[in-house]
């Protein structure tokens, strides 16, 4: 065995140290890049859960009652725990046909043939409701601007308000 093979000379010793250098820079910069990345992920849910507690604090401050400061906070808590930003009329429309027709069905097939005045329909018939239906104004009340549709609460709860008409 020569010098050479043994790693004797100086060259190979700081080719070594180079290498070893090289290898610890780039595995600071990976570290680096995940914590950045997983830091980015828990943004979103570290900015809801700030805008919860400051609710939290606000209700609290104003001394509502505690059912209706419960009630506020678990639909403000699902509301913007859930909100995915994704305007879904619109992105069925930027689909091809097919695909937004695949994806309205296994979306909402489920709920739409769930409806007793839909039992029964063919498939085709199901998956063409699942594609025409529109959501509702983000609100937990169907009010009388909706009357004349019809309402499928799928994803909360609702109360209908109803209010006299008035009488001359």
């Amino acid at each position: 065995m020569n010098a050479l093979e043994a790693g004797e000379t100086t060259q190979e010793r700081a080719f070594g140290v180079f290498a070893e250098l090289m290898r610890d820079i780039i595995l600071g910069l990976v570290a680096g890049l995940i914590t950045t990345i997983s830091m980015s992920m828990s943004s979103t849910d570290n900015a809801t859960n700030l805008r919860l507690r400051h609710l939290r604090a606000w209700l609290a401050e104003k001394k509502l009652p505690k059912g209706f400061r419960m009630k506020v906070m678990e639909h403000f808590n699902e509301t913007w725990t859930n909100n995915t930003s994704v305007d879904l009329p619109a992105l069925l429309e930027a689909c091809p046909p097919a695909m937004a027709a695949s994806m309205a069905e296994l979306m909402f097939s489920r709920v739409v043939s769930s409806v007793p005045l839909f039992k029964g329909l063919s498939p085709e018939v199901i998956s063409a409701l699942c594609l025409v239906r529109r959501p509702a104004p983000p609100s937990p009340f169907v009010s009388r601007s909706l009357s004349s549709a019809m309402v499928l609460v799928t994803e909360m709860q609702a109360d209908a308000l109803y209010e006299e008409p008035e009488r001359n």
